[in-house]
């Protein structure tokens, strides 16, 4: 069980010809918690494309890994 299984499903969500690339940065955890950091990646489809940066944190839960809190910002932004 890990916090990537119930990520990845949610790129079903597009499956009205838009692609959805997930490229994972970090992965850090600790007992129940986990903080994801990566970038991802739509296509349309049209392919056009539009990317951004996430971070998700997770808590383990006796149903399993769950997304607490997320956050999505398009690319644009510096990290300095």
């Amino acid at each position: 069980d890990s916090p990537l299984d119930n990520a990845l499903s949610c790129s079903k969500i597009f499956d009205d010809g838009h692609a959805v690339r997930v490229l994972q940065h970090d992965l850090l955890v600790s007992e129940g918690l986990a903080f994801e950091t990566g970038r991802v990646i739509f296509t349309d489809n049209q392919g056009v494309d539009a990317a951004g940066r996430f971070a998700v944190g997770w808590v383990k839960t006796h149903y399993g890994w769950r997304a607490k809190i997320d956050f999505y910002s398009p690319d644009g932004w510096s990290d300095s």
